[in-house]
């Protein structure tokens, strides 16, 4: 990949796979995120075999589509919003990045 130094140590975890699903990039923070998972060994393997139905299909179609997903998640009073999404090079898709970052249990909406 290109360099992308200043995800290494962005407060967030930051995945990135290729269309087929092999990850391609972790920074640290995902790397501590799944290394009960594998970690930094997660480099290079399908993160299709990480996922357990039905979430492996909706992630089968979002890989082909190239559809957004964005939710929320709460464990252990910690929530989390997760927003994947495709990226490109020269307009041509290359595969999804998730980014995953913690909020406070209540955030503010602004409409705008």
């Amino acid at each position: 990949m290109q360099n992308i130094d200043w995800v290494k140590e962005f407060p967030a975890s930051i995945t990135v796979c290729d269309i087929e699903g092999v990850i391609l990039y972790m920074n640290d923070i995902a790397i501590e995120v799944f290394k009960d998972d594998g970690g930094v060994s997660l480099i290079g393997t399908n993160l299709l075999e990480c996922h357990p139905e039905p979430s492996r299909t909706k992630l089968k179609n979002m890989l082909k589509s190239g559809m957004t997903n964005t939710y929320s998640t709460l464990k252990n009073d910690k929530k989390k919003i997760i927003h994947q999404a495709p990226w490109f090079i020269n307009n041509e898709y290359k595969g999804f990045i998730e980014i995953a970052f913690e909020v406070p249990l209540e955030i503010p909406t602004f409409i705008r």
